[in-house]
Parts: structure tokens; sequence; C-alpha cells
């Protein structure tokens, strides 16, 4: 470092007693600086925010504050300011910095002249605004999540609908064929159907509005379970080891949205490992380290479960850390992923109220940390779901659709089942076909969005006047007004779209069950 040679008098003076515009509680860094842009004096923060202590930072030059890539053009600069020196206040700009430890960060510069008898310093006010600028940040990508969140939920609502549709008349197609002489385009485009259901799965996932049916899980169990497909899933190359804790803390999510979140970053690890490698997957309990504080994590007093998947591959750089989570980016090539599987564990993570953080760098592979929040609850028992439907026996049931293309469908498979239908295209003609009915509806089939009124509350003004039918919730998309839906493990629902065999299996395990009619959870 070039240190200085040639104070003034008046410097050196200023060097041996306190000066009163560099108090030592000020919250910003302040530098005073001679003509020739050596440091002749410094406070206290500037020590804590530059790493340097004062006896390291006086007499040598302000380029040693300014990182290499800027700091040949400061001297002109500085030079410039010398000739028509005048205030400039703090936040017209956001500069670079450097750090003692050789990292750059974020600063904002006030400058102010100050007149000497023997010539001119200039005081430098220097303000760390790296975390104000990460929250910024953080908060904007926020918002872009919201924003696309609802576009993406929107889409996939109607999107939903129309595959109801495709799906179904596609099925009933094939059902009207012997097995053996199903055509090769009935074929494809069921197999294009259930690719795009996959899609806008994700859709729904990453903007965190699809139903969760929330259990209290254990997540050992889920995790082994899963372990089962994974080696047909990464390929012989990859080595797959679990180290799960013995006594996990129960959490309260969604099974299947589990499984996803364990499947989506296993592919992803398996992308980032071409020449093969090894696939982690770890449990514990956490009360609270440093991975905890940084995330956006509300505290819970029952502590929290960690699930962390780590790989050996290829890495992720800086800059490309910022980005993993956001929807649509990718580093892979087209054709090789839509750029949703990290967003939609992001979406999912969150909705369960716990948090995701991803650590690595180029060379050292990546580990991709989550937590999830503890519950006090008893584990819930799963529940047998009867896979082959029984005949019918002639039940009635009301379908209350507003889409005429999925009411239409859905009336022509419970029709072809041996039901008999009545059809309402809107909450109010459902009522009014209640009460002319009253004594003969033993289910209804509802959709859970609809104009003018949702399905659980339908299903309330019905049982004003009938109180022995059952209720089937369907849905494309629950969420049309910023609500979360939140569905019981009992509470009987099909999401959007489905197949007529599931449709008819749901419609048999529900006319079989308990009556139940009670509303949905909103949280």
């Amino acid at each position: 470092m070039e240190r200085g040679q040639g104070f003034s008098a008046e410097a050196r003076r200023l060097q041996d007693v306190q000066f009163e515009m560099l108090p030592s509680a000020a919250p910003d860094a302040m530098v005073l600086v001679d003509a020739q842009g050596l440091i002749v004096l410094v406070n206290d923060q500037t020590e804590k925010i530059f790493g340097y202590s004062r006896d390291e930072l006086v007499g040598g030059r302000v380029e040693m504050l300014i990182p290499e890539e800027v700091r040949n053009n400061h001297e002109g600069h500085r030079d410039s300011y010398g000739e028509n020196p005048s205030k400039r206040p703090m936040g017209d700009r956001v500069l670079s910095a450097l750090h003692k430890d050789g990292s750059s960060f974020s600063v904002e510069i006030s400058l102010s002249p100050v007149e000497l008898e023997d010539g001119m310093l200039f005081c430098a006010a220097i303000r760390d605004v790296s975390e104000r600028l990460e929250l910024e940040e953080r908060l904007r990508q926020a918002q872009k999540m919201e924003s696309i969140g609802r576009l993406a939920g929107g889409v996939a609502h109607d999107f939903n609908n129309l595959l109801t549709v495709i799906i179904g008349y596609t099925e009933l197609m094939k059902l009207k064929e012997p097995p053996d002489a199903v055509s090769a385009e009935l074929i494809g485009i069921d197999n294009a159907t259930r690719r795009a259901t996959d899609l806008t799965g994700q859709l729904l996932a990453l903007s965190r509005r699809q139903v969760l049916r929330m259990e209290v899980l254990e997540l050992n169990q889920i995790i082994e379970d899963n372990l089962k497909m994974l080696p047909r899933l990464l390929g012989e190359d990859i080595e797959v080891n679990a180290v799960l804790s013995s006594r996990l803390p129960l959490v309260r999510a969604d099974r299947g949205q589990i499984s996803q979140v364990i499947l989506n970053l296993a592919v992803n690890a398996r992308d980032a490992m071409p020449k093969g490698g090894k696939l982690t997957i770890e449990t514990a309990a956490v009360e609270g380290d440093d991975e905890l504080r940084q995330t956006d994590a509300n505290p819970n007093p029952g502590g929290w479960v960690r699930l962390r998947v780590s790989d050996t591959g290829l890495g992720i750089d800086t800059n490309t850390r910022r980005h993993v989570f956001e929807p649509f980016f990718t580093t892979k090539e087209v054709g090789r992923g839509t750029g949703l599987g990290l967003s939609t564990v992001h979406g999912i993570v969150e909705q369960f109220g716990g948090s995701i953080t991803v650590s690595s760098n180029p060379g050292e592979g990546t580990r991709f940390s989550i937590l999830l929040p503890v519950t006090l609850e008893v584990e819930t028992e799963r529940s047998v779901v009867q896979q082959d439907a029984c005949g019918p026996t002639g039940e009635t049931v009301l379908v209350v659709e507003d889409e005429s293309l999925v009411l239409e469908v859905t009336s022509e498979v419970l029709r072809s089942r041996g039901y008999r239908v009545l059809e309402a295209n809107s909450p109010d003609a459902a009522l009014r076909i209640a009460v002319k009915h009253t004594d003969e509806i033993n289910l209804l089939v509802t959709d859970i969005v609809m104009p003018g009124m949702r399905g659980p509350e339908l299903a309330q003004r019905m049982s004003l006047f009938r109180c022995d039918f059952r209720v089937l919730y369907v849905s494309a998309y629950p969420d049309a007004h910023g609500v979360p839906v939140i569905m019981g493990p009992d509470m009987p629902f099909l999401p959007k779209p489905f197949t007529p065999v599931e449709l008819s299996n749901k419609v048999r395990e529900v006319m079989e069950g308990p009556i139940m009619t009670a509303s949905i959870n909103e949280a």
C-alpha cells in the first residue's frame, strides 16, 4: 500500500485532535482526504465497514477503498471534483467499495469540501447500503413472484378445465373400442394431455395456489417411499445415500407435494452430475442455527425439521444462485427443461410455512436445505382409497359447474356409469333444482370457485333443507381471490383435470363413505 509522505502541517494537526466533523458515533463511515488523495482522518465506523484499522487507513491512498475495476478512473474524478468542489448529497447513485478481505459491497457517498488555512480537504460520508439493496431486491422478487403466480394460477384454471374435457372425451372414446383396437391417435392425445396435466400442476405449485391435502406426516417415511424409485429415475451412475434422523418430529404438509419436492430436487441433482456422482438426502431436527437465521421463516415454538438434498455435481456460480428459484429460469439447453422445477419446490415449501436455501460453488456440488415447521398434532391415519369403483346403484347426483363443457363431460361420464344426473350451471340454478328435488339428491358434485357463490357455501345452503346428502368438491384452481384452500385429509375432493375412471372411483368412494357436508378451510 502506498503511504502518504507529504501531509500539510494542518493535516498533521488534525491527526492528533478529535476533529468535530468525524464523530465516532456517526452511523456512516467518514473519511477525510487531502487534494492528493491521501487519507487524513477516519472515524470508528470506517474501521467497522471496511475492516481496516485506523493506522492502516490514515496515510494510505483513498483508492485502496475502491474496487480494482474502477480504481483507475477515480483519480480523474477526484481531480475534477477538486477543481469545482461543492456539496454532493447522499443517494444520487450507488457505487462499489472494497473491503479489506477483497470483497466488494454497495455504498452511497456524500462529498463535502473542507477549507483549511493551507489547503483543501474533502470529507466523504460513506453508507453501506448492501443490506438495503438486498431487501429491495427480495421485495421486487416477491412482487414478481406474486404477479407471475396470479397469472400462472389463472392460466392453470382455464387450462385444467379444458384438459378435463379433452381427457374425459378421450377416455370415453377409448372405452367404446376394444382394448386392442384403440388408435394410435387416441393414445397420442392421452399422452399429451397427461404431460400438460403435469405442467399445470407445476404452474399451480409455483404460484402457491394448488389445493393442499394437509396431513400430519413423518418425513422420513415419505423419503423412504421415494427412495425406492430414485435409482430408476437417476440412473445407475448416481449413488443415492440417505442419512435420516432416528428421532424426527412430525410436520404438517401435503404428502404428494412433499414427494414432488424430493423428486424435483433429485432430478435437478441428476442433471448437475452428467458423469455420475452421489446424491445424499438428510433429515434432522433443528431449533435454531445460522441457516435458519438466513431465511424468512417465522418463529416456530415447536422447532423445525430440516431436509437436505446434496449432490457432488458441477455446482452453481454466485450469479446463478440468485436466480435458481425464479420461474422459467434455466441453465439447460432448449428442450431440456421448463425452468419450473426449483420454482415449484420454492412455492410448495413456502406454502407449508417453510423456507428453502441453496449453498453451492462451481465444482463443489450443491446443497438445498429445506426447513419445515414442526407440528405438535398427532400423526394422521392414512385411509385406503378404493382403486376400482364398484357398479352404480342408480343414485341421483347434482353436478354444479359453471364451465359448460366440463359440466357436459362430467354428466356424461356419470350417466355412463348408471347414475341419474341433474345439471346446474350456477349455484343459484343448483339451489332451485335442490328445492325441487329435495328428497332425491344423494350427492352434490360442485366446483369450489364459481361466480356469485363458492362450492362450500352452496353445500351449507343446501344443508338447510336436506341434511343427508354427500358432497364431492372439484376444482381446477381454488384460489380465485388470493386465499389458499386447504382440504382436510378426509374432505372429499377431486382436482381437475380428472379422468372418467378417477371421477367414477371418487364418486363411488364418497357414496359409500360418511355423510360430510362440512366446509373446507380457507387460510
